[in-house]
């Protein structure tokens, strides 16, 4: 199992990051974000079947990242990280407009339009990838036969009895085990079979998913998962915080710099090099002027006068333990596309800084995710 683990661990990766996106709802919120109003109001009709812009969307978030990802754990250069990142796109979005075919209870020729109709994007992504169009044919198609049969079909009987992480491994599994049948490598396969379920079956029932997602992320496992970040912001805020108040001790003859326990984190108070507030990991630094009490900088917002920072700030660490390591590229990540759109005056802060979002809403109930219920 060790040495299967060390061979494959890169599309593992893949499986485990497309899994965080789709039942986070992270690439919906992308989805959304990339389709704007349409991602509600409007829907394309192919054969007398209704897919909604927003899916599709998502799709195409999801795969592009992930697509994306593999390409840069093969070490590839830019070149090939481009390309698998347009590939993962087309076909995610493509996939995801296929979930919509086989959605009646009994078997029907819809599921036969989505088994072949994933088999043939699958099929055609491995080819733009430089595979074989038969492996990425067989993956897929047996991981959306999976589905249509009822085995992890997030509605029947078996695929509720054996969850979320059930249905996606069994799709994997099946993926695989086709590709491998066809001559393939069974680890390519995998992951075919994984993303094919998770952008296919899986996109109706993310409501569920994040719910018993928030929940772990508010047990030990999800302090475990964001230790990572922890470390890092003990590190860079605890660490450049004693620092530039120990330079600036001589000159003023006061100590502002302090540290507490509050908050789901580690609070550095009184930080010198901060801009309000950070939050890294469980790990939270509030600048000289505002407090964990505060009720600024967010106050700018209408309704928020009795929102506190650590209103605010709670909520990344619960983002952290959500997320886990792909807390601060999403946060970076949102931050930027905010910036590129919205432009400086909304200090990052704006409607496309999908990790801000959430937080923003006033008071305590505010969200990890705007998204969340």
């Amino acid at each position: 199992m060790g040495s299967w683990i060390k061979e494959n661990w890169r599309q593992v990766v893949v499986i485990v990051v497309a899994a965080i996106l789709v039942c986070t709802g992270i690439g919906a919120a992308l989805g959304a974000a990339l389709a704007g109003t349409l991602a509600t109001t409007a829907a394309v009709t192919v054969a007398g079947t209704t897919v909604t812009w927003g899916a599709i969307a998502a799709g195409a978030a999801i795969g592009f990242i992930s697509g994306g990802l593999s390409a840069a754990l093969a070490g590839g250069d830019l070149g090939d990280v481009l390309r698998g990142a347009v590939v993962g796109g087309v076909s995610g979005a493509l996939t995801a407009g296929l979930h919509a075919y086989g959605a009646e209870a009994a078997f029907t020729a819809g599921d036969v339009v989505n088994i072949v109709g994933h088999g043939v994007v699958g099929g055609a992504s491995n080819v733009a990838m430089g595979g074989k169009f038969g492996d990425g044919f067989l993956s897929a198609s047996a991981s959306a036969a999976t589905a249509s049969t009822g085995l992890t079909d997030p509605n029947s009987g078996i695929g509720k009895s054996i969850g979320f992480s059930g249905r996606t491994t069994i799709a994997s599994v099946a993926g695989g085990t086709a590709s491998a049948l066809g001559g393939g490598k069974f680890a390519n396969g995998a992951v075919t079979g994984a993303m094919t379920h998770l952008l296919n079956a899986e996109g109706g029932v993310k409501g569920g998913l994040i719910k018993s997602l928030d929940v772990i992320s508010k047990s030990p496992l999800g302090y475990i998962w964001n230790l990572p970040n922890t470390v890092i912001g003990i590190g860079l805020l605890g660490g450049t915080g004693l620092l530039s108040e120990l330079i600036g001790f001589p000159f003023s003859r006061k100590w502002d710099f302090g540290i507490s326990f509050a908050n789901n984190a580690i609070q550095f108070t009184g930080h010198n090099l901060v801009g309000s507030a950070i939050t890294i990991g469980n790990v939270i630094a509030y600048d000289k002027e505002y407090g964990p009490e505060s009720y600024g900088p967010y106050g700018f917002m209408e309704g928020n006068e009795n929102h506190t920072v650590a209103h605010h700030e709670i909520q990344h660490t619960y983002q952290g333990q959500m997320v886990g390591p792909l807390y601060l590229p999403l946060a970076i990540g949102g931050m930027g596309l905010d910036f590129l759109i919205s432009g400086p005056s909304a200090g990052f802060h704006g409607e496309w800084s999908f990790m801000e979002t959430g937080p923003m809403i006033p008071g305590q109930n505010n969200k990890p995710f705007r998204w969340m219920k």
